[in-house]
C-alpha cells in the first residue's frame, strides 16, 4: 500500500479512524488499518472515511475526480481543501450515524479478503495483497482461488518459493482449473533443471483447457528449451491460430525456425 497516502489520510481529521471502525466492523478482520482500507477498497464500496466527508457525495458534485478514478478524501486532502470543494456537497447518501450503511454493502469476509487481495494485486503492491491472502487461506484453507491469488501475490513480490508452494496448494485444490498449472509452469520455465515438469504441468493445464493462447506459446518455451525444435514450433503455430496477433509466439516461431531439430531426452526421475 502507499504509505504516503495512508500517512496523509492518518494525519488529516476527517479521517476518523474509531468512527470508521466501529462503522465498518468488517475492517478489523482484514488486519489493515482504518486509512489502508479506506485507501484499497472502502472508497470503492462508497464508503465514508468519517462522518464529516461524504465519499458518494463528493464524487457525485465533482465529476472530474470521478473520472479520473482519484480516491476522492486523498483529493480533498491534495487539492479540494484548497480550491474550497465541501466535504458534505449533500448528505442524504452519506453515513452519519450508526447503523446498517446506506449504500452498496460489503461482501462477507473471506469475501472481502479476496476482492481486496485481488486488488492490490492489480494496484501493484503484492507485499499488501500476500498478508491480506495468507489471512484468508488462513480462515479458508479449502480456497482454491485464494491460494491462486496468493500464489500471483508473493510471485510478484518476489518470493518464488512462496509462489510455488501456493499454486501446488490451488492446483490440488482445483483439480479441474487450468491456470494454477499454468502460472505454477511458468515459474518452473525459469529453472533449466526444471524444464521437463515445465512442460508436463502445460500439458496438463491444456488437455484441460486447449483454446490458451498463452499456455501454448508456454509449451512451446519450455518444448524449444528441451531442444524439441518442432514440438515448440507447433505449440507456437497453434497459439498463433489461436490468437493472429500473438506478437510474442510469432517472434519465437522466427527464434526456431533457425535451429537444428533435437529432442533432449526427459530427466530421470
Amino acid at each position: 500500500m502507499n504509505d504516503g497516502l495512508s500517512d496523509l489520510l492518518r494525519d488529516d481529521p476527517l479521517l476518523d479512524t474509531a468512527w470508521y471502525l466501529a462503522r465498518y466492523p468488517d475492517v478489523a478482520g482484514t488486519g489493515l488499518t482504518a486509512e489502508q482500507h479506506y485507501l484499497a477498497i472502502g472508497a470503492e464500496l462508497g464508503r465514508d472515511p468519517g462522518p464529516a466527508f461524504c465519499t458518494t457525495a463528493y464524487l457525485a458534485a465533482n465529476p472530474d475526480v470521478a473520472a479520473a478514478g482519484l480516491n476522492p478524501l486523498v483529493h480533498y486532502v491534495q487539492s479540494g481543501r484548497r480550491e474550497g470543494r465541501p466535504t458534505r456537497p449533500g448528505t442524504a447518501r452519506c453515513d452519519v450515524t450508526p447503523g446498517p450503511p446506506m449504500h452498496r454493502q460489503a461482501p462477507n469476509l473471506p469475501d472481502l479478503l479476496g476482492n481486496l487481495g485481488a486488488l492490490l494485486i492489480d494496484r501493484g503492491d503484492p507485499v499488501a495483497a500476500v498478508g491480506v491472502l495468507e489471512r484468508l487461506v488462513a480462515g479458508q484453507p479449502g480456497s482454491g482461488a485464494g491460494w491462486f491469488n496468493l500464489g500471483n501475490a508473493k510471485r510478484q513480490a518476489g518470493d518464488r518459493p512462496g509462489a510455488e508452494a501456493a499454486f501446488r496448494k490451488a492446483a490440488e485444490l482445483s483439480p479441474r482449473d487450468p491456470s494454477p498449472l499454468n502460472n505454477l509452469a511458468n515459474l518452473l520455465l525459469n529453472d533449466p533443471d526444471r524444464l521437463d515438469e515445465a512442460r508436463s504441468l502445460l500439458e496438463a493445464a491444456l488437455a484441460l483447457s486447449p483454446d490458451r493462447a498463452e499456455t501454448q506459446a508456454a509449451l512451446g518455451k519450455a518444448r524449444t528449451a528441451l531442444g524439441d525444435i518442432a514440438g515448440g514450433e507447433a505449440a507456437f503455430r497453434r497459439a498463433i491460430a489461436l490468437r493472429p496477433d500473438y506478437a510474442v509466439a510469432w517472434r519465437h516461431i522466427a527464434e526456431v525456425a533457425s535451429r537444428p531439430a533435437r529432442v533432449r531426452p526427459a530427466s530421470a526421475p
